[in-house]
């Protein structure tokens, strides 16, 4: 019989390293000694009130609505970063956690995890299969200045999305049914964290079709049903999470500056500065 490890893929080995690199980097630069004690920066500000407002409300229609901002009208936590995914998993157990409990620790702490993990998994669909070249991977991706410093930005912090992307990328242009299927159910994830990260993202998935074309393979048209489909799920699941949801005195697009908008209309751009401000969060 052969020894255990040899009969562990060498990709399960690196994943498991990747883990333990993530999650050491996370738990040094985050502390988890108080669960609701709020971060020192504005924007980590901005997205842990949104948290803490939604958990402490009752639900509303559309469903990120929270009537404590904004009141009395309220507003929608997508457009304070405070990332609807969180929320969504964590309010129906409100109950069981303890008074003034704010997810933005745990959330970070995943992000170094899944920035690592991502990382191989890009690798590795992109055909790389070498141990050592799988581990630089994650320990270049956890020491990217960007990845780093979008700790202030709590949701922008996810941008292991990108690199699942990528992932899927390679997957699809490679004819994986199983990424056809992965795939809007991740598109809807990222919405549900960003909607910046879930557009870049759908980008990048979507190029794979622009690749199948062009190397005239007929899977292509499996790729574009697939991204039209998941074009109509995110649709669907923004009216429903209340993404085109305009509070009144809210401020609209250039107070909310994060959105869907932002590759195309820079918020307080000098040369768009003769248009009309614009007053939706998307």
């Amino acid at each position: 019989m052969k020894p255990f490890r040899n009969r562990v893929p060498s990709l399960v080995w690196t994943i498991i390293v990747a883990l333990f690199l993530g999650g050491a980097e996370g738990i040094h630069l985050v502390s988890l000694e108080s669960l609701s004690r709020f971060p020192l920066f504005q924007d980590g500000i901005q997205a842990v009130a949104g948290q803490r407002y939604f958990l402490n409300d009752v639900w509303h229609w559309p469903l990120l609505d929270t009537k404590f901002l904004f009141a009395p009208k309220g507003a929608s936590v997508a457009m304070t970063d405070s990332t609807p995914l969180l929320l969504l998993l964590f309010k129906p157990f409100i109950v069981l956690l303890p008074v003034g409990f704010v997810p933005y620790r745990f959330w970070l702490i995943f992000c170094f995890v899944m920035q690592a993990v991502s990382a191989v998994l890009a690798l590795a669909a992109a055909g790389e299969r070498r141990v050592l070249a799988l581990i630089a991977g994650a320990a270049m991706a956890l020491c990217i200045p960007f990845f780093l410093g979008r700790i202030i930005h709590l949701s922008l912090m996810g941008q292991f999305l990108l690199l699942l992307a990528f992932a899927l990328y390679f997957s699809l242009v490679q004819g994986r049914t199983w990424a056809l299927v992965l795939t809007p159910f991740f598109l809807g994830i990222c919405l549900l964290i960003h909607p910046i990260l879930m557009l870049l993202a759908f980008g990048t998935i979507a190029s794979s079709f622009l690749t199948l074309l062009w190397m005239r393979r007929k899977e292509w048209r499996a790729v574009a049903r697939t991204c039209a489909g998941s074009a109509a799920l995110i649709l669907v699941m923004s009216k429903m999470l209340g993404y085109f949801r305009y509070a009144h005195g809210a401020g609209g697009y250039g107070f909310f500056s994060m959105n869907l908008l932002s590759p195309v209309w820079p918020m307080q751009s000098d040369l768009l500065k003769h248009f009309p401000r614009l007053h939706y969060g998307l």
